[in-house]
């Protein structure tokens, strides 16, 4: 039997190749599979991803990925696609060029499990039942991917330090785009404030204290203690997280999406002590 070594779960397993998706990407289904304490789950395999997508619910099985709506949408069509022979034949035949290109192995489909009408969503079904020990309802209702969540992640560049108070600041890698950190508190309340003029990112509830304000541009001004980065100070230092964890995702983001704006590396700190005269309070 031909084996695909998985890194995520360190064990081999044979994989079934189910079909390619409209964007290339590979879907599988794993043949005697013991990875994540046997959750039913088919892979989906692009560029940018290698995940394993559970059968039960919108999720992705071990693993906070951040998959886009145009991704998520491309996974949808292809479940709800009819299977025809002719397209398992072709899938057939990439499956023997796959292999002979990579160390990783693959199997084919056996026509035989081909029914009329029947669904990508179904076929998955219907493999994973017949090659796995923990079953599924034949007529499992297929959940709807497109709603799985996006990770938003964050990128914190002041936190534990003596300047904040408790609080911290970080970035985040969210839909808005117009450069903008957030300061946390150490009460949990946060404001968005933005980088290039002193102004808060969203009209807020109330305005920071006079000593929070002190706080924050007194550690903004403060020497950056980490090494790692060569920046005079925690504003630098900010800037370029917001740059390297923004600015540089823009080619995976979906397409509606307005570009991120990347910030001038030499853009001076605006005058924060003037953030409560903010006309959109």
């Amino acid at each position: 039997m031909k084996l695909v070594y998985d890194i995520k779960t360190n064990s081999s397993t044979t994989r079934k190749i189910i079909g390619r998706t409209k964007k290339k990407a590979l879907i599988t289904v794993c043949v005697n599979c013991e990875a994540f304490s046997h959750i039913p789950h088919f892979n989906c395999k692009s560029k940018k991803y290698d995940e394993a997508f559970s059968l039960l619910s919108a999720k992705i099985v071990d693993s906070p990925a951040n998959i886009e709506l145009s991704d998520r949408t491309d996974i949808e069509e292809f479940l709800n696609k009819i299977v025809t022979i002719k397209d398992i034949q072709k899938i057939n035949k990439m499956c023997k060029k796959l292999n002979k290109k990579q160390k990783y192995k693959y199997e084919s489909i056996d026509i035989a499990d081909i029914e009329p009408d029947m669904t990508y969503w179904e076929l998955i079904i219907k493999i994973w039942n017949k090659y796995n020990k923990e079953k599924t309802p034949k007529n499992l209702y297929k959940p709807y991917y497109i709603n799985l969540i996006e990770m938003i992640d964050s990128a914190c560049f002041g936190g534990s330090n003596e300047y904040l108070e408790g609080g911290k600041c970080y970035t985040m890698q969210d839909q808005e785009r117009t450069p903008h950190f957030i300061y946390e508190l150490n009460t949990g309340e946060k404001f968005g404030i933005l980088f290039e003029k002193a102004e808060y990112l969203y009209p807020i509830s109330r305005k920071l204290t006079q000593q929070e304000l002190d706080v924050l541009i007194r550690y903004l001004k403060a020497p950056v203690v980490e090494k790692l980065f060569k920046c005079k100070n925690y504003w630098e230092l900010g800037i370029l997280m917001w740059n390297d964890q923004n600015y540089d995702c823009t080619n995976y983001s979906p397409k509606y999406f307005p570009k991120y704006k990347k910030i001038d590396e030499n853009t001076p700190m605006p005058d924060y002590s003037k953030l409560n005269e903010d006309s959109n309070l």
